[in-house]
């Protein structure tokens, strides 16, 4: 009896063992340090404060409190009136001239070029752009005047580049570029091109009509603003003549232009389709009438002089 008794507290013992192990599990072992780390310990700090109770409720800040909403930056203030106006140049962007800038330009533009190095940078640029255009004229007009006056100004205009070199080897002078310059090259480049895609009548028209336009440029420039400023003698001279073979080359022009294009062409006679032209056409034909009809009534008091 004792001994079942003995075994029975060991039985309870152990399972309470076993019961105790599963509520408090161990640490795993680590299975490189054998040794087991000990556990630290929970520390709690300050007591904590203890929540809601269920089925209470707290008053809650409304979102729009304007005591809770402080704002962030200070309120605007009144800008002040700008009293003082400063007087600013406008401003002008690439290629634009202010209008002071422009009367600049054209005053320059009519006025004599500063030496004889710029004088014969023009005649130069003169007589090259004459040369392009008449040898494109020699190969695409239509009219054979004009294919003869494409000729002559070939022949001239050469003779005329040849005569700069001339006196620029002779006076020892160095070519100097000026707005004059540029603006004959410009000039030569914008015909030809518009040349370029021209043929027949069309041709010949734009050609001749470009001849007369250049050349009467030509003669202004070489009036105003390229003879006036020459200083030697021979290189006046040399200009000179060639200012009047570019008259003589105006005038030939202006007759073939005529001849092309007959709207051009001065009238000779006068225009019946005028009022001036119809009012004597009316006039005639009244007298006429009159003497016809006082011829009439002659010949009739003849006739009863006869009865």
């Amino acid at each position: 009896m004792r001994t079942h008794l003995v075994h029975g507290l060991a039985a309870m013992a152990a399972v309470a063992l076993a019961a105790c192990s599963n509520t408090y599990p161990q640490q795993p072992k680590d299975p490189i340090n054998a040794d087991p780390q000990p556990q630290q310990a929970i520390t709690h700090h300050g007591p904590q404060e203890p929540g809601p109770s269920p089925g209470s409720h707290t008053a809650q800040q409304p979102f729009n409190d304007p005591s809770v909403q402080q704002p962030s930056f200070n309120p605007p203030t009144s800008n002040e009136a700008i009293s003082q106006h400063d007087s600013t140049k406008p401003f002008y962007g690439p290629g634009l001239k202010s209008p002071e800038e422009q009367d600049a330009a054209r005053e320059k533009a009519k006025a004599p070029l500063a030496s004889d190095a710029e004088v014969l940078s023009v005649a130069l640029a003169v007589n090259d752009g004459e040369v392009q255009m008449a040898e494109m004229a020699k190969k695409s007009a239509d009219n054979a005047e004009v294919k003869s006056f494409a000729q002559m100004m070939s022949t001239h205009h050469t003779a005329g580049m040849q005569k700069v070199r001339t006196l620029q080897s002779k006076t020892k002078i160095e070519l100097k570029e000026n707005d004059l310059t540029m603006k004959v090259k410009n000039d030569a480049g914008q015909a030809m091109a518009q040349l370029r895609d021209k043929k027949g009548k069309e041709f010949d028209r734009l050609y001749m009509d470009t001849q007369v336009r250049m050349h009467k440029e030509a003669l202004d420039a070489f009036d105003n603003r390229m003879i006036p400023a020459i200083s030697n003698g021979e290189v006046k001279t040399g200009l000179t003549e060639m200012r009047k073979q570019v008259a003589d080359h105006l005038a030939k022009a202006e007759q073939i232009q005529k001849k092309i294009d007959p709207s051009l062409a001065e009238v000779r006679s006068e225009d019946k389709s005028t009022p001036a032209a119809k009012a004597k056409k009316d006039t005639k034909d009244t007298g006429k009438a009159v003497k016809d009809e006082a011829k009439e009534k002659k010949n009739e008091v003849k006739e009863d002089v006869k009865h």
